[in-house]
């Protein structure tokens, strides 16, 4: 019996992969995973979701925030057994960088990628993992030591995008707030200078990495850097799987890797467009009023109207036009 494990990073994540889900546990003669290294706000949801589709949802962090062994609840109830026997093993001269990295720098390898690398690589072993489905592959997760797990059993990682997906990491500015970040010292110089990709300048005029030097420096040493870390999606994955042309378009001019970039619609955005459009011919008066000759402000409200510290959608329409209009 093979699987595929769904994973989980965000609250947004969960509806767009559970209908692919069901589908591949219904449709398939395969075992299907979700797993989130996260106690997400909805997490019950999510697990009574599952169960009710006989789908195991895994999570490493406990309600309280401690660890879970995710190795037991992923052979819970399955009998899994795996012919083969990988050995999870590095070239000689990267096993000697990892190993002075750990000196030099006191860090614990236990927990790092490596360390990730070679626990899911013996997991997937074991559950006969084939399929691997992200919301995103960024280093600042856990991806990159699953895409490992997956293609040492000779598996495929796809990346699903979701609408609100945005190929870097944002405002750099970001990062200079970090004082262990900051290029300011020698040493953090020539790290620069040696593995460039790792570094930009913020609009302050500050050079900054994008993680901490020895966690570039174990990437490096691992082989699992990406090729540019600043973006999602750069690694070693087979397959991004966009919503649209537009979409792919987008993705390609911020460097992702266009062969492995496959647009294929979004079943969500296809029926909201398709309800819409039916919305629209039985009220095709709605936009008379409109004023085509004016510039239009399309406005996107948080999905809970708490964040905006108001109680009701309505409250939060005019806490917005009313500071917009000032």
């Amino acid at each position: 019996m093979y699987s595929a494990i769904f994973v989980v990073y965000e609250a947004g994540n969960f509806n767009l992969l559970f209908g692919l889900a069901k589908r591949m546990k219904r449709d398939t003669p395969i075992d299907v995973f979700f797993y989130s290294p996260y106690y997400l706000p909805d997490t019950e949801k999510y697990k009574s979701a599952c169960a009710a589709e006989d789908i195991p949802y895994i999570h490493a962090t406990s309600a309280l925030g401690g660890e879970i062994d995710i190795t037991a609840e992923f052979l819970r109830d399955q009998d899994h057994t795996s012919a083969q026997n990988i050995k999870c093993k590095l070239p000689f001269w990267r096993r000697c960088a990892l190993r002075l990295l750990a000196k030099l720098t006191k860090d614990d390898m236990r927990t790092g990628v490596w360390a990730q690398a070679r626990f899911w690589t013996k997991l997937m072993q074991r559950i006969n993992a084939i399929f691997l489905i992200l919301p995103e592959e960024n280093i600042l997760r856990d991806s990159a030591a699953m895409v490992y797990g997956i293609h040492q059993n000779n598996g495929t990682a796809y990346v699903v995008t979701y609408a609100s997906t945005v190929p870097g990491y944002g405002n750099i500015e970001y990062f200079t707030r970090q004082k262990e970040l900051l290029v300011n010292s020698l040493n953090k110089w020539l790290l620069a200078l040696l593995f460039p990709r790792w570094s930009r300048v913020s609009a302050s005029g500050k050079r900054v990495f994008c993680l901490k030097p020895s966690k570039i420096l174990e990437y490096e040493a691992s082989g699992l850097a990406p090729r540019d870390p600043w973006m999602v999606n750069t690694g070693l994955l087979d397959y991004v799987i966009a919503e649209s042309e537009l979409q792919k378009a987008h993705f390609i001019s911020h460097g992702i890797d266009e062969r492995k970039i496959k647009a294929l619609g979004q079943p969500i955005l296809d029926t909201l467009h398709k309800v819409s459009s039916q919305r629209a011919q039985r009220c095709n008066t709605s936009f008379a009023c409109v004023d085509t000759e004016k510039p239009w402000l399309v406005v996107a409200l948080p999905a809970r109207p708490e964040r905006v510290n108001k109680t009701d959608y309505q409250e939060a329409i005019e806490f917005f036009f009313g500071n917009s209009c000032r």
